[in-house]
């Protein structure tokens, strides 16, 4: 049954957010040393699937408390640093699986009405637009755009029901385009 508390869900998703970015500060602080480039580069090297699984899960809870995947594309950057296209493709997996999550999962999570409430205007206007002849046009421009989140996008198309089969593959292609970006511009920095 779908819940419809979203003073809970959103303070649920806050407390998420809170404690994640705690939690990266004081690792980060208890750590410091340990977080340069050089060591980042060995630590993959030595193991390489089980970073690739934990990072995989890092970024895909990142998407189901709705913070943004920027930071956590660019500390792939320097994990992945010499495995670009590897990087590339685990991040986009795992937007792949939270826009999945997304779009079947809103309204239990009580998005709808956040969304609604937060964001009334946006949210018709990408009804009228992911509607229109130049839908999937719409989806992959929005995830493309790096201000725009992401997560809307998915939440408008799951409650219109936009087939999934025009609605995910639009949406990777736009973050395929920006995060190939991000990554080879950011991995010269």
């Amino acid at each position: 049954m779908p819940r419809n508390d979203t003073s809970a869900t959103g303070r649920t998703l806050r407390i998420i957010k809170v404690s994640v970015l705690l939690a990266a500060i004081a690792l980060y602080v208890i750590f410091a040393q340990r977080f340069s480039t050089d060591d980042l580069t060995a630590f993959v090297g030595r193991y390489p699937g089980w970073t690739v699984a934990v990072y995989f899960a890092i970024c895909v809870a990142r998407g189901v408390a709705l913070i943004p995947g920027t930071p956590f594309l660019a500390a792939g950057i320097l994990l992945f640093r010499n495995e670009p296209w590897l990087l590339l493709g685990v991040f986009l997996a795992s937007i792949a699986v939270v826009s999945w999550m997304l779009y079947h999962l809103s309204g239990w999570l009580g998005l709808a009405a956040w969304f609604e409430k937060h964001y009334p205007e946006k949210t018709e206007r990408m009804r009228q637009r992911l509607q229109g002849p130049y839908g999937q046009w719409f989806v992959a421009l929005w995830a493309f755009a790096p201000i725009a989140p992401t997560d809307l996008v998915c939440y408008v198309a799951g409650t219109l029901k936009i087939p999934l089969r025009k609605f995910l593959p639009a949406l990777l292609a736009g973050e395929a385009v920006i995060c190939t970006l991000y990554i080879f511009i950011l991995r010269n920095i």
